[in-house]
């Protein structure tokens, strides 16, 4: 594939080059974009060489929520919008297939951060490297239950904005 042409060499250096200065002193860490799917071989092939053993964790929102969002942040329309989460959610679900992961509903993480990151860890089998109580504070600042709303402010929107429901 792409991943394996000499004018992607560059650009494999540099991922190294970040995966060694960002996280070189990590035992475990986490990467998270939803456009990482369209480069993950590349990803991949650094990983390998650095003797990362990868595992994925794919966050999971609802279409038409992430669309919306896209809608409204980009300024594309819904069916623009909807095809690159259709496009998104298949290359996640085809580049991880031979990978240990897992696929968490963003809902029920905001719902309940801790126990979903329970889950994860067991059916992953990571070590956390400090206790999740001894972390509680910092994964409630990550883990903003108001973003829900947002999502909810943009399905609002689209019902009462004809230009984000047109196709």
């Amino acid at each position: 594939g792409w991943e394996n042409s000499a004018s992607i060499l560059p650009f494999l250096r540099e991922m190294i080059g970040i995966l060694k200065k960002q996280f070189s002193t990590q035992t475990i860490f986490g990467m998270k974009d939803p456009r990482m799917c369209l480069t993950l071989p590349l990803w991949l092939k650094a990983f390998s060489s650095l003797d990362v053993n990868p595992v994925f964790i794919i966050m999971c929102r609802h279409p038409l929520e992430a669309a919306l969002s896209l809608c409204l942040r980009n300024h594309v329309s819904l069916d623009v919008a909807l095809s690159l989460w259709i496009e998104h959610a298949t290359r996640a679900e085809a580049v991880t297939r031979p990978f240990p992961r897992t696929c968490v509903l963003l809902p029920e993480m905001f719902a309940d951060a801790f126990s979903t990151l329970e889950r994860i860890r067991k059916s992953l089998n990571l070590t956390w490297p400090r206790s999740m109580e001894s972390e509680r504070e910092n994964i409630g600042a990550f883990i903003d239950p108001g973003l829900i709303s947002v999502c909810r402010r943009n399905q609002s929107a689209a019902q009462h904005d004809p230009e984000l429901l047109v196709l």
